[in-house]
């Protein structure tokens, strides 16, 4: 069997997306042999190093990296040139091609709810990589649109390279008196919009989500309003047809936007995961000690009960034994809570070892590249590179288990960085997501 594809969605922070649910239930439903997860990178250089260096196939880009993708990529659509902005990275062949769906998802949004957009009078909230996609969109299917932003020469800019009109913030209650719809590409906590402003007949599109406080606004007034997560949807389906060149079943990924994670960031455990060398012991120490939680490795579990090195457990039992082994003490993650896990870089290859993670914690891939882990690696300290050709058999090692890491983790991060900011990366992740 083929080895699956692996697509991923990045940005900062990114742990809250839900983009892994949709992809995740279209190619269950489809039956690709892929995997999505998520990329938390400090830069779009890093989102793109990671995306060379796992191999992806695809990738979605949410903020702050829309803009700073463009330059490191090999073409760009011309949708994607005049937005100024890439929402989705398609790998072909060696090349990196970038589009832009985000206007997609703001106008299909409106006509999946029977609304026509066609001389409808639009205001659209906020400049910025979101802001521009959707009055690129709406402009594109004959709307009048006004961009309003808080800095009002970026909107002015705004609207000069899209063709449409610019509005001062100080005039917002008046520019909403005069139009039919209103999108809002602002964060949740910079929302101007008053609900007094507001009529019944106003047509509201917000891109937040998990919150969004104009949708709640709007609908206390009895507008038609939209979240996020229509717009999540609408721009997930053409997103989906340049990954895979299938057409998704919009109504099986609209359900699953409203199913339970199932490895949700809140769960009581965080396991780290990767390949020998990535650094999951020492950053997993000092992560619980950061996050106020306990830890454990499960190679040193596994030494404590044998009272032997894991060397001489593979000598004088075998890999068998050890495998054994290590699934007892994956088990035993479903009894606890607060525990910060370091599992071995094997562990991942059980089934049943992947069940526990994904069930009972919040599952972080460590990714570093083969040379960085093997320079890392004490000589003599890893049984399975033994033998003959140990660089030929790291390397197949590797390969073998990127999908299973892929598979498992809720999140990705590059442990080539210094271990101290590993640490931060994670807990600002998870500590943003939590207190959404």
């Amino acid at each position: 069997m083929d080895k699956p594809k692996i697509y991923a969605i990045t940005g900062s922070p990114v742990l809250h997306s839900k983009s892994p649910l949709l992809f995740n239930e279209a190619f269950k439903k489809d039956t690709c042999n892929a995997r999505y997860t998520r990329i938390a990178a400090n830069s779009a250089e890093e989102a793109i190093f990671l995306f060379k260096a796992i191999g992806l196939s695809g990738m979605n880009v949410t903020a702050p990296f829309k803009e700073d993708i463009i330059p490191l990529l090999d073409k760009i659509d011309t949708s994607a040139l005049k937005i100024r902005a890439v929402n989705t990275v398609v790998a072909e062949g060696s090349a990196l091609n970038g589009y832009n769906t985000d206007y997609q998802g703001a106008t299909m949004s409106l006509r999946a709810k029977g609304i026509p957009l066609e001389g409808r009078r639009c205001v659209v909230l906020g400049a910025g990589c979101a802001g521009r996609a959707a009055a690129f969109g709406l402009k594109r299917e004959g709307a009048a649109i006004t961009i309003v932003n808080r800095t009002y020469a970026k909107a002015v800019q705004a609207a000069e390279e899209l063709d449409c009109t610019a509005g001062p913030i100080e005039n917002l209650s008046i520019l909403l008196n005069e139009v039919d719809i209103i999108v809002s590409a602002l964060s949740s906590r910079a929302q101007p919009v008053k609900e007094k402003w507001l009529r019944k007949d106003h047509i509201v599109l917000d891109a937040n989500y998990p919150e969004s406080s104009l949708y709640e606004v709007a609908r206390k007034r009895g507008c038609l309003a939209l979240k996020g997560e229509d717009w999540l949807l609408h721009q997930a389906l053409p997103a989906y047809r340049l990954f895979t060149g299938c057409e998704p079943d919009a109504h099986s990924l609209e359900s699953s936007l409203f199913c339970k994670d199932t490895n949700s960031s809140k769960k009581a455990n965080l396991t780290l995961i990767g390949f020998m060398g990535s650094g999951k012991s020492r950053i997993g120490e000092k992560l619980a000690r950061k996050m106020g939680l306990a830890f454990r490795d499960t190679d040193l579990l596994i030494e404590k009960k044998e009272q032997k090195t894991i060397p001489a457990v593979f000598r004088t039992k075998g890999e068998g034994y050890f495998r054994e082994m290590e699934k007892v003490i994956m088990k035993e993650m479903a009894e606890t809570k607060g525990i910060v896990y370091a599992c071995g870089g094997g562990s991942i290859c059980d089934p049943e070892n992947r069940e526990v993670m994904a069930e009972h914690s919040t599952v972080i891939w460590l990714y570093a590249s083969l040379p960085t882990c093997l320079m890392r690696v004490e000589a003599g300290s890893r049984p399975l590179l033994d033998g003959m050709r140990p660089m030929e058999r790291a390397k197949e090692l590797f390969h073998n288990r990127l999908p299973y890491y892929a598979g498992t983790a809720y999140l990705v991060i590059n442990s080539e960085n210094d271990e101290d900011r590993v640490v931060q990366k994670i807990f600002e992740e998870m500590h943003q997501t939590i207190h959404r």
